[in-house]
């Protein structure tokens, strides 16, 4: 029962920490949900009503969900909520409702009123860009710099380019890398990434946690610590590291110490393209 939005893109489906808008918008799904599932049962058409009660007993229950998180895709997995709730299944569920009410002129007025106020409400914060990180308008801003078609910002899309130009992506061998790009994690999927940015939240898949400390990306905003720098090369060559896409300004002194086992072959506004030598 923890509020899994505060770290995911996940929904709040019992609105526990749902704003009062929020939870308006919740309600309308459990009620459009329960009346088609008891439509179906009453028209002797099982298959929904099954399909919606078996998913939520065991996949989206919440004294169960977290045994199987663990056991599959960690908090990644509360997303599976989305089966319930999401833009296709909630206009199923308007539809249900709206069949329901369609007789009563002002229920059916209250009701497109009330969808018109929470659309208008929940979503104007997003379209001014003063308001807020997540908002529209800075991502279409953001969009300026961003491949649409490849999903990934230009700068990410060069560095893809220039490692393909290497043709160390055409070996039999699967590829050991260090990335601080976080747009590529799965542009080159017969590579093994034994870091990647997500691994600040989970300690126990660091494959080494000095060796991480030492070439993990490091915030302006952390407390800096004292690091022996001199131990990468060391832990480049144990781990047998093909690869290193490194954000130099936000790990200088990595950078620095990768250059003694390590030759830059690419390089762009914000990364450095290292090989062995």
């Amino acid at each position: 029962f923890e509020n899994h939005a505060d770290y995911d893109m996940v929904l709040d489906p019992f609105g526990m920490y749902a704003s009062f808008y929020e939870r308006i918008y919740l309600l309308l799904q459990w009620i459009g949900m329960a009346i088609l599932c008891v439509k179906s049962i009453k028209d002797k058409q099982y298959f929904m009503p099954f399909m919606l009660i078996g998913a939520f007993v065991i996949f989206l229950n919440p004294l169960t969900t977290p045994a199987i998180a663990k056991l599959y895709a960690d908090f990644v997995y509360y997303r599976a909520f989305d089966i319930l709730f999401n833009p296709f299944m909630l206009v199923l569920y308007l539809v249900m409702i709206y069949q329901t009410i369609k007789s009563k002129t002002v229920v059916v007025t209250a009701l497109c009123g009330t969808l018109t106020v929470l659309t208008i409400v929940m979503h104007l914060p997003l379209v001014n860009s003063e308001w807020g990180y997540s908002s529209y308008s800075y991502l279409m801003q953001q969009g300026e710099g961003e491949n649409s078609l490849f999903k990934m910002t230009n700068e990410d899309y060069h560095v893809a380019q220039v490692i393909n130009d290497l043709g160390i992506m055409d070996s039999n061998h699967q590829i050991t890398m260090i990335s601080h790009a976080q747009g590529l994690r799965t542009f080159f999927p017969k590579t093994h990434q034994i870091f990647s940015r997500r691994q600040i939240f989970d300690e126990s898949k660091r494959v080494n946690e000095e060796f991480y400390q030492l070439a993990r990306n490091h915030y302006e905003w952390e407390e800096k610590e004292e690091l022996d720098y001199s131990k990468s090369c060391f832990y480049i060559e144990k781990y047998d590291v093909n690869l290193a896409i490194i954000q130099y300004y936000a790990n200088y002194e990595f950078d620095q110490a990768t250059d003694a086992c390590m030759i830059t072959v690419g390089e762009s506004y914000n990364y450095k393209i290292k090989v062995p030598k």
